[in-house]
């Protein structure tokens, strides 16, 4: 899965104008073009898809480049009455964690 999730990141890590990969497809797809992440856009194994779900919502409300603290996550999951496995907490921790170093990666740049 973080094959997929590192594909997903680096079409949309914005560039200076804030402009990516992802956000130009439309122009290329006009001219009769089709972008290879539109082609072969990365896809989440369905065993997965729910981590990858709360793990979109809980980065949409993110406060700051700091990993998803176990508080947030258990009130996500209090308001949503889910009751993730331990794997699951381990896979989404996995995924924050490659999310903030490609983020980190980029600003660097």
């Amino acid at each position: 899965m973080l094959e997929q999730t590192e594909y997903y990141w680096r079409i949309r890590l914005p560039r200076k104008d804030g402009s990516s990969e992802y956000s130009d497809a439309p122009h290329y797809m006009a001219k009769g073009e089709i972008p290879e992440h539109i082609e072969h856009p990365p896809e989440i194994p369905l065993i997965f898809e729910h981590v990858w779900q709360w793990f979109l919502t809980l980065n949409a409300s993110r406060q700051a480049d700091k990993l998803i603290s176990f508080s947030d996550m258990k009130a996500y999951f209090d308001l949503t009455q889910s009751c993730p496995s331990r794997w699951d907490l381990s896979l989404l921790q996995a995924l924050d964690n490659q999310f903030l170093n490609m983020r980190a990666e980029h600003n660097k740049k």
